[in-house]
C-alpha cells in the first residue's frame, strides 16, 4: 500500500518535529510546509497537522488529497470549518493536551503581575536594589477573588490551582459545571457581569467563537475594579484591546498578565506593549518540552484512526457533520 503523505503545516520547533518523526508510524511519510512556502506543496498531502497557520479556503483548495486536518493544540479559530466539512474533511483538536501547561501559565500570570514581578527584575538588572513601586504595589493571591470566564478542562485546572493559593473561584460559563465540580473546586457559579464586578483576577478560558469574539468588550472592562488584574491565556480577539488599555491608560485598573493578541505575532504598535504593568508573552501557555510529546502522540493516535477507519473521539471532531459531505 503506497503512503500516506503527513504534511505538517505552519510553524513547529525541532522539538516538535522530532517528536512527530518519532511516533511516524510506517505507513506516513512527512512533508514539512511553512507559511511561506508555496502552496503547490500541499498538493499530495493526505494528513495535515497545522499550527500557527491559517487554513483558509486557499490552502485546503490547494491539497485535493486532503482527507483529515489535525490541530495541534486544542484551538481550531485558524481552520475554515466550514470550507473543511464541504470537501467531507474531518477537523480534529488534541483535546485537553495542553490544558495543564496553560493552567500553569495563567497562575503564573497571575503571580507575576501582582508581585510587579517584572520590574523587581528589570530593577535588579539595571543596578538598582530595590524601587519604592515595588514595595508599594505587590499583592498576594491568597485572599484574592479570581473570576474564570469559562469553566473548561485549563479554567477546572487553574481554579485547582489558585485554590492551594488561598484564593476564592467565581466562575461564568454558558453551560454551568456539575454541582460536583463546583463543590470539589469550591467555584461558585456567577453572571458575567457580577464576576466582571467582583473579581479581583478575571482570567479568561473561553474559545474563541462567532459569539466569544469581543466578549470582554468596554462595558466589561468598565465594570472591573480599578485594583484588579485582567489575564489572557485564550484567545486575543476576545478581549477589546483598546478598551483593556484605555482603562490601564486611565488607571482603572491594576494591570494585565497577555499570552494572546488579537493579531500574531503582535504589532510593535500595540499599546498593551506600552504599560509596566502588563506582562505580555508570546503566545507560549500551552507551549512546554513536556507537552510536545503529549500533543504529537494524541495528534498521531487520531491520525491512525483515521487511516484504519475507526471512529472519531468526540471531544477531538470539531464537525461531526463532515460525513453527510464525505458519502
Amino acid at each position: 500500500m503506497a503512503k500516506k503523505i503527513l504534511g505538517l503545516v505552519g510553524r513547529f520547533d525541532n522539538n516538535m518535529i522530532r517528536e512527530v518523526t518519532r511516533l511516524l508510524p510506517n505507513q506516513f511519510e512527512l512533508e514539512l510546509i511553512s507559511p511561506e512556502d508555496d502552496h503547490s506543496k500541499l498538493r499530495n498531502i493526505h494528513y495535515m497537522i497545522t499550527r500557527q497557520m491559517l487554513i483558509n479556503r486557499e490552502v485546503i483548495s490547494a491539497a485535493p488529497k486532503l482527507e483529515v486536518i489535525q490541530r495541534w493544540g486544542s484551538g481550531y479559530d485558524k481552520v475554515d470549518v466550514a470550507c473543511a466539512t464541504e470537501r467531507g474533511i474531518p477537523v480534529l483538536i488534541a483535546a485537553g493536551v495542553n490544558a495543564v501547561s496553560v493552567s500553569e501559565h495563567a497562575v503564573l500570570l497571575m503571580l507575576a503581575v501582582l508581585r510587579r514581578i517584572t520590574l523587581a527584575d528589570r530593577s535588579v538588572h539595571r543596578g538598582t536594589w530595590l524601587i519604592p513601586e515595588i514595595l508599594e504595589q505587590a499583592r498576594t493571591l491568597s485572599g484574592k477573588t479570581v473570576g474564570l470566564v469559562g469553566f473548561g478542562n485549563i479554567a477546572r485546572l487553574v481554579a485547582e490551582k489558585v485554590n492551594v493559593f488561598g484564593a476564592k473561584v467565581q466562575y461564568y460559563d454558558l453551560v454551568r459545571g456539575t454541582a460536583r465540580q463546583e463543590q470539589d473546586l469550591r467555584a461558585s457559579y456567577v453572571s458575567l457581569d457580577t464576576l466582571m464586578g467582583t473579581s479581583d483576577i478575571v482570567s479568561i478560558h473561553v474559545p474563541l467563537t462567532a459569539q466569544t469574539e469581543g466578549l470582554i468588550g468596554r462595558e466589561e472592562i468598565g465594570r472591573m475594579k480599578p485594583e484588579a488584574v485582567l489575564i489572557n491565556t485564550a484567545r486575543g480577539k476576545i478581549v477589546d484591546e483598546q478598551a483593556l488599555a484605555d482603562a490601564l491608560e486611565g488607571n482603572r485598573l491594576s494591570g494585565a498578565g497577555i499570552d494572546t493578541f488579537a493579531n500574531e505575532p503582535v504589532e510593535s504598535g500595540n499599546r498593551l506593549l506600552t504599560f509596566e504593568n502588563v506582562i505580555c508573552t508570546p503566545h507560549i501557555g500551552g507551549s512546554t518540552l513536556d507537552n510536545h510529546a503529549f500533543c504529537a502522540r494524541h495528534c498521531m493516535n487520531n491520525l491512525m484512526d483515521a487511516l484504519e477507519g475507526r471512529e472519531f473521539s468526540k471531544r477531538d471532531l470539531v464537525n461531526p457533520e463532515y460525513k453527510v459531505h464525505s458519502l
